[in-house]
């Protein structure tokens, strides 16, 4: 009796044991899934983010590039402006002795007022005799034609328009000056390969026309 006792209670308690750990092992499982779901949606999530904040990064650089060459390329198109200035200053006339001699001579203004010595009027009248009054000083009329000025015929022309300068043309007088992989390189940085790739880029006629373009541009 006593063994059946003792069987009893060990299979009750192997029975408890085997449903502990039944329910452990499905905690377990139920954790991991867990654990495995959290983890790849971060990951997903994380990709997301850096491949958005990579994007952002390449945008802000063009934009900054996009600005240094517009900073660049006002500094050039300001420092033409100025030498355009300087060469437009005429020098002071100045006037020899003899039109200053000249110039003095001529100040005085002669009285133009028409003066008829048979006035009867003014300070001082001339006296009038009764006989006199019947020559009155008629003249016949003249028949002579009086040839008539020629009108002034004036022809008015249209200004030609003026190109605008642009980034190609200022990376000509900017690059030109250095030598053959530098200028190149500075061709390409200002984005007119095509332009250096002609080949007459940084002849002397394109260089002289290029500045008589700003020449005309900036003195309109």
């Amino acid at each position: 009796m006593k063994k059946l006792m003792v069987f009893g209670v060990l299979c009750c308690l192997l029975i408890s044991e085997a449903r502990d750990l039944t329910q452990k092992s499905e905690n377990q499982q139920r954790s991991l899934r867990k654990r495995h779901i959290r983890n790849s949606y971060c990951s997903t999530r994380y990709d997301r983010d850096r491949g958005i904040e990579d994007r952002l990064e390449i945008l802000d650089n063009r934009i900054r590039n996009v600005e240094i060459l517009q900073n660049r390329n006002n500094i050039i198109l300001n420092e033409i402006n100025d030498n355009c200035k300087s060469l437009l200053r005429q020098p002071p006339c100045l006037l020899d002795e003899e039109n200053d001699e000249k110039t003095i001579k001529n100040t005085s203004i002669d009285n133009r007022i028409f003066v008829d010595p048979n006035q009867i009027w003014g300070s001082n009248p001339v006296e009038v005799s009764y006989d006199s009054e019947y020559d009155d000083g008629i003249r016949p009329p003249n028949l002579n034609r009086i040839p008539m000025e020629k009108r002034r015929t004036t022809t008015t022309t249209t200004q030609k328009p003026v190109m605008k300068p642009t980034t190609c043309h200022a990376a000509i007088l900017f690059c030109c000056e250095n030598g053959d992989e530098a200028r190149e390189r500075c061709f390409s940085r200002f984005r007119c390969s095509g332009s250096y790739g002609t080949g007459l880029a940084c002849e002397p006629e394109t260089i002289n026309r290029i500045i008589k373009l700003y020449h005309d541009y900036y003195t309109i």
